[in-house]
């Protein structure tokens, strides 16, 4: 199925699929999703996604897991790590920790297996199981990585931005994990906004960026947002933490910043920020409002 389409269309085709008594594949589940977020229609989205996950996430998903038939031997190791921790719970009632599932989801983003890699994580909330920053940001890579940008997006607003915060992980347990931040961005009471990214990992940097960006069309009531009227500082770091020293999340914000079609600035005084006008806002705002028309009218 294309990724791009009419929404309506492609809700219908799912169902049409489930009426011949059959099951839609995750890889059309996801597609769906996919045209619904660029109709912006992402109530429609959010409810495809939990759809996904009620036909194809099982009550034993690492049995499930381990008995997958890999054709790659890359995917056995996975396949084994999955039965040993089915094991562990059936002989000795351990259940798997964040640990645990971020060793299975590193194997998920090494081969590509964002399917598991998604219902590894819906598993982990029906358990209770608090995942930390860097698990999740296995997650959404995976996701990312097989050209499911939008689905990535969508889970990270799931999943850290309107979830509930005690299914994430908020204490260290000394093996370099640290705790989930509060929603970065803060609004002045001029409107002026400060997004800050510099304690986060990069792929969730950038998925925060998407976010507050689209709540400037969306105006959430849960979260602060953007107005759009005044200029928009984020805070990047400089890169003192990082490797060498040399800075990473920034550069990577401003590639898809420019990406986006907006305009970034960059202050002297200060390199670790990057900001954005209005005006630049206002364009990109009016661009995506047309992508959503289009996307809307276009047959699947």
């Amino acid at each position: 199925m294309s990724r791009e389409g009419k929404w309506e269309s492609a809700l219908e085709m799912l169902q049409c699929i489930r009426d011949k008594g059959m099951k839609p594949s995750m890889s059309t589940h996801m597609d769906v999703i996919g045209v619904c977020r660029r109709a912006l229609e992402w109530d429609q989205a959010s409810k495809a996604y939990r759809e996904m996950i009620e036909a194809h996430l099982t009550d034993h998903p690492f049995d499930d897991m381990a008995c997958q038939d890999y054709e790659d031997e890359s995917n056995h190791v996975f396949a084994r790590a999955c039965g040993i921790v089915a094991g562990m719970q059936a002989d000795a009632g351990i259940k798997p920790n964040n640990g645990t599932y971020r060793a299975l989801l590193q194997l998920c983003k090494d081969e590509g297996s964002w399917e598991a890699a998604i219902l590894l994580l819906e598993h982990s909330r029906r358990s209770k199981t608090k995942l930390n920053l860097f698990s999740f940001d296995l997650i959404i890579t995976t996701v990312a990585e097989q050209g499911y940008k939008e689905v990535s997006t969508m889970l990270y607003e799931l999943g850290v931005v309107d979830a509930d915060r005690a299914l994430l992980e908020t204490e260290g347990n000394g093996d370099g994990d640290v705790e989930w931040p509060k929603w970065p961005l803060k609004v002045g009471r001029t409107g002026g906004a400060i997004l800050e990214l510099h304690e986060l990992t990069q792929s969730i940097a950038l998925e925060t960026v998407q976010v507050a960006l689209l709540d400037v069309i969306r105006r959430p009531l849960r979260r602060p947002y953007w107005s759009g009227d005044k200029r928009w500082r984020i805070v990047t770091g400089k890169g003192n933490n990082s490797k060498d020293r040399e800075a990473v999340i920034k550069p990577a914000v401003v590639e898809l910043l420019e990406d986006l079609g907006l305009r970034p600035e960059f202050q002297q005084r200060n390199e670790g920020c990057v900001e954005l006008k209005p005006a630049s806002l206002e364009a990109y705002i009016r661009r995506m409002k047309r992508r959503g028309a289009a996307a809307a009218a276009t047959p699947p």
